[in-house]
């Protein structure tokens, strides 16, 4: 199946930093447009697990999740030395993040997500959220893993 878009969910950490340059190229090499996601989680969907039970976003909130988003596209270009041609949307989305993202995605899409992010809990090697969607994605799911340290082992990506 090929993808309709590509998706990129990001958190603001460094490896979703890495995870963004990656779609938007692949959104370059493919000529797909590159939807970004960026997933408000909420106490109150967290605990229930029922992301109707979130909050709608207040404006400022809204506003932070875009200039985040923002933010890390002009990151991009600035690293790879261009501009992103890819058509590009922003996303903000509310809730659990991996139940908001995968009900955001469609079978034909490409997501793209990091395998760390900033949560307060860290899995070994992938992430609650990329987790989650690893397993539940009603797409392929490409994991891009943290830059590994210099002299640090590339397989672990420490």
């Amino acid at each position: 199946m090929t993808p309709a878009r590509i998706v990129a969910a990001i958190d603001g950490s460094p490896v979703a930093q890495r995870a963004l340059n990656f779609a938007v190229e692949e959104a370059e090499v493919r000529g797909l447009p590159l939807s970004v996601v960026v997933a408000r989680p909420t106490l109150s969907a967290r605990w229930s697990g029922d992301a109707r039970l979130a909050p709608p976003l207040d404006t400022e909130k809204a506003e932070d999740m875009r200039s985040l988003a923002e933010e890390m596209l002009a990151k991009v270009e600035q690293e790879r030395g261009k501009a992103n041609t890819a058509p590009t949307s922003i996303e903000l989305l509310n809730g659990p993040p991996a139940e908001i993202i995968e009900e955001f995605l469609r079978p034909s899409d490409l997501l793209v997500i990091g395998s760390r992010g900033i949560g307060g809990v860290r899995r070994l090697l992938l992430g609650s959220v990329s987790s989650a969607l690893v397993q539940t994605a009603p797409c392929p799911v490409v994991v891009v893993r943290p830059e590994p340290a210099p002299g640090g082992d590339r397989r672990s990506g420490h």
